[in-house]
């Protein structure tokens, strides 16, 4: 377990846990969580994001990594947070 402020991070399970009840992750938005969780309070930008995710692969771009975050971010939701994946708008 992984804790991210009030919430936990079953790396296991790929879920994530709050007082909001638990959410099933994809095997990709566990270790976006993960790698998150492991640079906490650092801007991580998408190059970061996409080498640590796809190994590299580049030519899976934006759109692949949009779809990700904002598929955790719904995940994040139901167990009541929406902060906890922050963009900083131009640095990652």
């Amino acid at each position: 377990m992984i804790a991210i402020g009030a919430y936990q991070l079953d790396v296991g399970r790929r879920m994530l846990v709050g007082a909001g009840g638990e959410a099933a992750l994809s095997p990709l938005g566990s270790r976006l969580l993960q790698y998150l969780a492991e640079h906490r309070g650092e801007v991580v930008g998408r190059e970061a994001l996409i080498d640590a995710l796809w190994s590299g692969n580049f030519l899976v771009g934006d759109p692949a990594l949009n779809r990700l975050i904002s598929e955790t971010r719904k995940a994040a939701q139901q167990v009541g947070t929406q902060a906890l994946i922050e963009t900083v708008h131009k640095s990652g």
